[in-house]
């Protein structure tokens, strides 16, 4: 979970109380949020590349595994729209800060 939706998540519950039925619908509306939204199968595959490379070479920055993706001219990455490869790279960079934050 992101610290994010971690905060908000933590200020609605100080703020609710017994009758405060918004404050629970809207507390249920935010928990549920899903953070990673579905990337289609060619995106995962993309996504899954790219945190093979990062894992290979963890000394690398993200940027230069990026590089790599594009070097390698594969297939599934020239496939992404704009739209799609924003998608991908966010996913990516939230990937990066959780193993970040495992650490």
């Amino acid at each position: 979970m992101s610290k994010f939706k971690e905060k908000v998540l933590s200020e609605i519950s100080f703020a609710m109380v017994d009758d405060a039925p918004d404050l629970q619908k809207l507390y249920d509306k935010v928990a549920a949020i899903d953070e990673h939204p579905e990337l289609n199968d060619n995106q995962k595959i993309v996504l899954d590349i790219l945190k093979d490379i990062q894992n290979k070479w963890p000394h690398f920055h993200p940027s230069t595994t990026i590089g790599m993706m594009v070097e390698m001219q594969n297939e599934f990455y020239e496939e992404l729209s704009k739209d799609q490869e924003l998608e991908v790279l966010t996913a990516f960079a939230r990937w990066g800060l959780e193993q970040e934050e495992a650490e």
